[in-house]
């Protein structure tokens, strides 16, 4: 199976404050569209990565 790029794509965070709101940008720009959805990570994520923390996730899109 090919891949063809980013199909979908999230960012979650722990109280990552403007951080968040600048990755949302780069990364609008980079793969040509806004996330799927912005949210905040769950609290043993945040209470082991520390605040601050921001992560993205996604999903690659397959060749026809």
């Amino acid at each position: 199976m090919e891949r063809s790029g980013i199909e979908k794509y999230a960012i979650v965070h722990a109280k990552g404050g403007q951080r968040v709101d600048d990755f949302i940008e780069k990364y609008t720009k980079l793969i040509e569209r806004a996330p799927d959805y912005v949210m905040d990570i769950s609290t043993i994520v945040a209470m082991n990565a520390g605040l601050g923390t921001i992560a993205i996730s996604y999903i690659e899109g397959e060749k026809s």
